[in-house]
């Protein structure tokens, strides 16, 4: 059996047999440096230059002889070999996808051409949309995240690069939120959570501003206790239009009052103008009557449809400030619909 630096094992062969505490049974051989014989069990702990690889364990039904050991030892030798190789080779392409990935976040002048034949030596198409997420890491362990990341963003056919205290990648894709949020739960351990930002990337020219965009969407998570999440600006709602370099505020309209837009227009009615009286009077109900010179009890119709359309919540907090925003960009965008 192939146990790896977690004490889980990653391959066996022959006939499976039970062994008391495999965990411990490595973990002593990895704290010895040589291989430990235990009646029916052996373990040869691979460690190379200092770093532990693993544990390959041999267990039988009968005492482990001198054939035996020394053909485990063999083994774990060949194995280490392996396997270090492929570490090399993996951190090798690791930097060379990261140093694609921080000329591609320069602003200073460059070829793009050249940009797009490095990266196709990689499998990567530049001209392909992407998407850039910046995962913060809290509480340091940079590196092992890094590692993480750079196999995450080669297993996708991205790049991935590090940069103080944030991990940053370039994934193909369109949706930026899923990716975010893929990303997080990837890099993120149950002692140290991982924050994803994330921002979409149309065209190569695109990746500097998206890297910005994605940054600051995950400093705002933080800011707002959501440590260990991620999401892109359109689904921070009032803050993500705030946040984001590139705003749509159209979208983020659309998102909190279309709904109560598409009633008006295709049944007559009025919800948005009185929304918007019943925000400016201070949620006043006799107020919004009077100014909008109806009954009080039509209002109160009227709050209770859109409480439906809304959701219930519409009246917290968060959700409010939202509304609050949105009825002001559509005083600017479409002031038809509040006058």
């Amino acid at each position: 059996m192939l146990v790896n630096r977690d004490g889980a094992v990653v391959t066996r062969a022959g006939a499976e047999v039970e062994v008391d505490d495999l965990g411990a049974v490595a973990r002593a051989a990895r704290e010895a440096g040589c291989t430990i014989t235990t009646g029916t069990t052996c373990a040869v702990p691979m460690i190379t230059e200092s770093d532990y690889l693993g544990t390959m364990v041999l267990a039988g039904t009968s005492a482990v002889g001198d054939i035996d050991r020394r053909t485990l030892e063999a083994t774990a030798l060949v194995a280490s070999l392996v396997l270090v190789t492929r570490q090399r080779v993996a951190e090798t392409e690791a930097q060379v996808r990261g140093e694609l990935l921080e000329d591609l976040l320069s602003p200073s002048p460059r070829r793009d051409d050249l940009l797009r034949h490095r990266a196709s030596l990689l499998g990567v198409d530049l001209d392909a949309r992407h998407v850039v997420v910046v995962a913060r890491v809290c509480g340091g362990g940079r590196d092992r995240y890094h590692a993480a990341a750079a196999a995450l963003a080669r297993r996708g056919g991205g790049l991935a690069t590090c940069r103080k205290d944030e991990v940053v990648l370039l994934l193909p894709g369109t949706d930026p939120g899923p990716q975010a949020r893929n990303v997080s739960r990837e890099l993120s351990t149950s002692a140290r959570p991982v924050t994803a930002g994330a921002a979409a990337v149309e065209s190569v020219e695109q990746v500097a501003e998206a890297y910005r965009e994605a940054a600051d969407c995950a400093q705002a998570m933080l800011a707002l206790g959501r440590a260990g999440e991620g999401a892109d600006a359109a689904e921070l709602g009032a803050v993500g239009v705030l946040f984001g370099s590139r705003r749509d505020l159209g979208a983020f309209v659309d998102s909190v009052l279309g709904c109560l837009i598409d009633y008006d227009e295709t049944r007559g009615a009025d919800l948005v103008r009185t929304l918007g009286a019943f925000c400016a009077s201070g949620q006043n109900m006799s107020t919004t009557a009077q100014e909008l010179h109806l009954h009080a009890n039509t209002i109160a119709q009227r709050l209770s449809r859109i409480g439906q359309l809304l959701g219930e919540s519409w009246r917290d907090p968060d959700r409010l400030l939202e509304v609050q925003i949105a009825l002001r960009l559509l005083r600017i965008s479409r002031p038809e619909l509040l006058s």
